[in-house]
């Protein structure tokens, strides 16, 4: 059930009102002054816990909070309200549901607000979430190579993350919505504040089958210095960043910096060598970001994200995904419950298949139940990623 958490907004009230810094944060965690967010809305234990910590800086912070406990308690009210208006609800690290991949990263926020499908974050963790970004007046080209690399990649059930700006964003969020992976916009203001007003459309689209997140209160307006920290959580949510056109100076490139630094795989598309618009994501590409020639290559980065999540610790990372399925897993699907197969998944059985023997395209078919415009489209997509090749009618394996 979608619901709005007291002791989020508390935390979020209290830190607007005494602007604590995450510093600060961290530095009353080690004194002992709280082990959760939530237990600031407890606010006799924080204050007998900030009296006998042995800093100085906790204990200033224990008679300060004390002064303000009623300001945050008006101000938490306030998002409450708003929340409960505009159907928004609280997402926190205390919550299974929290991000895998933002868990493992420092300096995630401890509580975001959202609107929409919850689930979303779940299906982050287990089908994996690609993040594209780019120039809000992104070229004719770079917008067309948005809507198919988010269509492509979205139809194969992967999340396409993105932030809701005018271009590149708009065109990843509008060609994956309605896809089976859907769709997460991540906001600058809060999730009540539609920027720019332009995009109501395709806003009413992602609350309605996807999900609008933001780290900033309701009612917050977006403003300049709000969209790097935005940035960095569109980074961080993906296991993948796609940039499509980016300039010397675009902030579409503190998102490629936030996601290098978290280890992840960057792609991007090349651009125009002598256009100033594409300077900066060209200037990425003499850097060592990965040129961006297909879709096949980004599911790869994707699935080798979501195996290293199997080898990892949990107690350090938290959730785990749920673990990819086998050939032999896949088979006994492609026969029981053929229209819920994904093409990735008729792929993997098909290559399983052609490790026994050669087979044509009549014999895949009836084989696997297959229409024929299906599986010309496999065939053509696994010859076109070096996976297969004819000979003599039948495709043979070229990999194992």
């Amino acid at each position: 059930m979608n619901t709005v958490n007291y002791e989020d907004c508390y935390y979020t009230a209290m830190r607007q009102v005494m602007k604590i810094s995450r510093k600060k944060l961290d530095d009353l965690l080690r004194s002992g002054v709280y082990r959760s967010h939530r237990d600031f809305a407890d606010r006799s234990l924080i204050e007998d816990n900030a009296e006998s910590a042995a800093t100085c800086d906790a204990k200033a912070f224990g008679y300060e909070f004390g002064k303000r406990k009623d300001d945050i308690s008006r101000q938490c009210d306030i998002y409450i309200e708003k929340a409960l208006k505009e159907g928004i609800f609280t997402i926190s690290r205390e919550d299974p549901d929290y991000p895998y991949n933002w868990r493992c990263v420092r300096g995630m926020p401890d509580v975001v607000f959202a609107k929409g499908v919850r689930g979303m974050f779940s299906r982050c963790d287990s089908c994996g979430c690609v993040s594209i970004v780019g120039s809000r007046e992104a070229s004719r080209y770079a917008v067309y190579a948005a809507e198919k690399f988010a269509d492509k990649l979205s139809s194969e059930n992967v999340v396409i993350a993105s932030g809701m700006a005018a271009g590149t964003d708009r065109a990843a969020h509008e060609a994956s919505v309605y896809n089976r992976g859907g769709t997460i916009a991540f906001l600058a203001g809060g999730v009540d504040d539609i920027y720019p007003e332009s995009n109501r459309d395709i806003y009413e689209k992602i609350a309605g089958r996807g999900l609008i997140v933001s780290e900033m209160p309701p009612g917050t307006r977006a403003v300049r210095q709000y969209f790097p920290s935005r940035n960095r959580l569109i980074a961080g949510i993906g296991d993948v960043c796609l940039i499509m056109q980016a300039g010397a100076t675009s902030g579409t490139l503190h998102t490629a910096s936030f996601a290098a630094g978290q280890g992840k795989d960057v792609f991007v598309l090349p651009n125009n060598i002598f256009s100033e618009d594409c300077r900066g994501s060209n200037l990425l590409l003499a850097d060592g970001a990965v040129p961006l020639v297909n879709s096949s290559m980004v599911e790869d980065a994707v699935i080798t994200a979501l195996m290293n999540r199997k080898v990892k610790d949990i107690g350090t990372c938290g959730l785990m995904p749920k673990p990819r399925p086998s050939a032999s897993d896949l088979r006994r699907k492609a026969e029981s419950e053929p229209d819920r197969m994904s093409d990735n998944d008729w792929k993997t059985v098909i290559i399983d298949e052609l490790k026994l023997k050669p087979r044509s395209m009549d014999e895949l078919c009836a084989l696997f139940g297959l229409s024929l415009s299906l599986a010309t489209r496999l065939m053509i997509t696994l010859e076109s990623e070096s996976k297969v090749t004819v000979s003599d009618g039948k495709y043979i394996l070229t990999i194992v």
